[in-house]
């Protein structure tokens, strides 16, 4: 017997499509359909559960994240630096040219290892006998605490500490803050006693020089005859040197005061090298005594000022706030975190969507599919629900598998008049019925792979025909798979491959609902109406070669007694890309009708199944969509599968 193809289940549903009863007239489109709004919300609606799950894993994320996270709590104490107004200068040293911003520096000081040290051994954090690495990790988790920043425009500087408990984050700010204040004050109490200590060195050096200075003036005023005239001119000229000086800082050398002063120093010059030797001698020694004699004036003056800073004990930095235990953490933040995990998920969940949709090639609407086929779409069957059917009882029920009774299920036996999927396919038979010509009887129903509705699409449309009072003939043609005895619980033989073989005549192999009622057909249908026209011959058995028997004057003289027998002949036949068997029989039939399961099916092998019918000289009708849900239809203007429900509603 011929293997039956392999059958790979696959679930997609897409579906934003609906149908009319009257008859459709392909437009020729463009095979590139430009994307509208619409398209982006189908998109959203078709992929919405893997939005949801990005959305809920993303946002639950963040939210486990901030419940597992430890807290953080933040702790500020402020200082205020001021600085004392003092006479002493600093003591001058190579690096005093080199700018720097005080209020940086503080800040710098604050976070030195030293003060962070002391900090730790304020707190307790270190031992006594601690080594020196106990010492530097401490420090440094200390450290890693304290944040400092100045405010702008200000002598304020923020102690931050950031730690995750709250007492001991305030207990490091205010121990900060209290060490870096004793810390300044010892510091200056140290620069005020290095200026001291340094300016009596120089009072000390200027003293010496000085009475040095003075001896030799004593000495050359006893060693000769000096008539003291040199030493009043040194005098003299001293005095205009300095108000030279002081004129200098309010006028420049032209001003008249300036230049009379200047020609007088001149003229005090000029005398000065007139003097004899021992005359000029004691002339420069003199002025020199007097310059000294200022500085060490000078330098009496300013220690003086550097004992009195160094005994003042005015602190420059003070504590403006201390630091209060935080109540609640700076993070992490609940509601922010939340926040940005859902934005994320939400961006995420777009991103992932929209990059599934662009790997899905399938098709999903009536536009796309006529604009890529060419063909017109004949009917949308949308997703059926298997309703619960009550059961006939009986004893000799045969064992079918899970697909055919799923199958049996969904036959359009027991709907009512307004349901959507008999409206379906009332709209399939009647876009059949006024596409075909009166002698087009014959059709074939297939699909580009297994498991895109094909069986139940021909057994239902067998149905409706048989309802319209049109004398059906269904026959199953695909003997590698054959399916329909099982579906409605009949024998497979004798059939189609028996009468082919020329081993059982036409009429013995007919079945009606009559053998389906008394068969293994496990549904009551005591009570379905219309079926009295529908005749089903099955597969039967053959042993060879499918395609010899397809090819054979066999068939066209079975399918010539049928249209002469029958309103309407509908064969099922297998898939078109597995085997060659529909190609076979898509010259031999009147009309081909092709069944396509939205969102499962690329549109390549679409293409590629219509392109095998139509080299195979087949007539292709259109095309049915299969398995759509209407919940997703979101274009504002469509077609509605409930066409015969809404008129009834429209004509109360």
């Amino acid at each position: 017997m011929p293997l039956p193809y392999q059958v790979e289940l696959q679930v997609k549903w897409n579906c934003n499509i609906i149908m009319s009863a009257e008859p459709i007239k392909v437009k020729k489109t463009p095979s590139r359909i430009e994307l509208s709004l619409w398209d982006y919300l189908l998109v959203i609606r078709k992929r919405l559960l893997w939005i949801l799950i990005t959305f809920f894993c993303v946002l639950g994320g963040s939210i486990f994240y901030t419940f597992t996270i430890t807290p953080i709590y933040q702790a500020v104490a402020t200082v205020r630096i001021t600085e004392r107004k003092t006479s002493v200068e600093p003591i001058p040293t190579t690096a005093m040219w080199t700018y720097a911003n005080p209020i940086e520096s503080e800040v710098e000081m604050i976070t030195s290892a030293a003060v962070m040290e002391k900090v730790a051994r304020k707190l307790g954090l270190l031992r006594e006998n601690a080594t020196q690495k106990e010492i530097e990790n401490q420090t440094a988790s200390v450290r890693g605490t304290v944040f400092v920043k100045s405010v702008k425009e200000t002598d304020v500087i923020k102690i931050v500490v950031r730690h995750p408990s709250p007492t001991l984050a305030a207990r490091i700010a205010n121990a900060t803050a209290e060490v870096y204040v004793k810390e300044d004050f010892q510091r200056k109490i140290k620069q005020a006693t290095a200026v001291r200590e340094y300016i009596e060195e120089q009072v000390k050096l200027v003293r010496e020089r000085l009475n040095h200075m003075e001896e030799e003036l004593k000495q050359a005023k006893e060693s000769g005859e000096v008539t003291g005239i040199g030493e009043i001119l040194i005098t003299k000229l001293s005095t205009l040197e300095r108000e030279k000086s002081e004129l200098l800082g309010k006028y420049t050398m032209k001003h008249p005061k300036a230049a009379a002063i200047e020609d007088q120093i001149n003229g005090i010059k000029r005398q000065l090298q007139t003097l004899p030797e021992g005359e000029m001698q004691v002339a420069r020694t003199a002025r020199e005594v007097e310059v000294q004699g200022r500085i060490y004036g000078e330098l009496m003056t300013k220690l003086a000022d550097a004992r009195i800073a160094e005994a003042e004990k005015v602190e420059e930095v003070q504590i403006l706030d201390r630091a209060s235990i935080p109540t609640s953490p700076i993070k992490p933040k609940m509601l922010p975190n939340a926040g940005a995990g859902a934005g994320a998920g939400l961006v995420l969940g777009f991103l992932i969507a929209f990059l599934l949709e662009s790997l899905d090639t399938s098709l999903i609407t009536i536009e796309s599919v006529e604009a890529i086929t060419g063909l017109p779409v004949l009917a949308v069957i949308p997703f059926i629900k298997i309703p619960k059917r009550k059961e006939r009882p009986r004893n000799h029920h045969a064992k079918v598998g899970k697909g055919i009774l799923q199958i049996r299920q969904q036959l359009i036996l027991f709907q009512k008049e307004d349901d959507p999927i008999l409206e379906a396919y009332r709209t399939l038979r009647t876009n059949i019925q006024l596409k075909r010509q009166p002698h087009q009887k014959v059709i074939l129903i297939t699909s580009s792979l297994p498991m895109e509705g094909k069986t139940i699409s021909v057994c239902n449309l067998a149905i409706t025909m048989a309802k319209n009072r049109l004398k059906t003939l269904l026959v199953d043609a695909d003997f590698r798979r054959a399916d329909i005895h099982a579906v409605f619980g009949i024998p497979k033989a004798p059939g189609l491959g028996d009468v082919l073989t020329e081993t059982c005549n036409f009429e013995d192999c007919l079945r009606t609902f009559v053998d389906v009622a008394i068969g293994d057909f496990d549904l009551d249908i005591a009570d379905a109406e219309g079926l009295d026209y529908l005749h089903i011959i099955t597969a039967g058995y053959y042993s060879g070669n499918p395609a010899e028997l397809l090819t054979s004057t066999n068939l066209e003289a079975f399918l010539q007694k049928a249209r002469s027998r029958y309103d309407i002949v509908i064969l099922n036949s297998p898939p078109v890309l597995l085997v060659t068997d529909p190609v076979l029989l898509s010259s031999k039939v009147d009309v081909v009708v092709m069944v396509y399961k939205v969102g499962k099916t690329s549109k390549e092998i679409l293409l590629r199944a219509k392109e095998e019918l139509e080299r195979g000289k087949g007539t292709l009708l259109g095309i049915v969509l299969n398995n759509m849900k209407p919940s997703l239809a979101i274009y504002p203007s469509q077609y509605h599968y409930k066409y015969g429900y809404a008129v009834k509603k429209a004509g109360k």
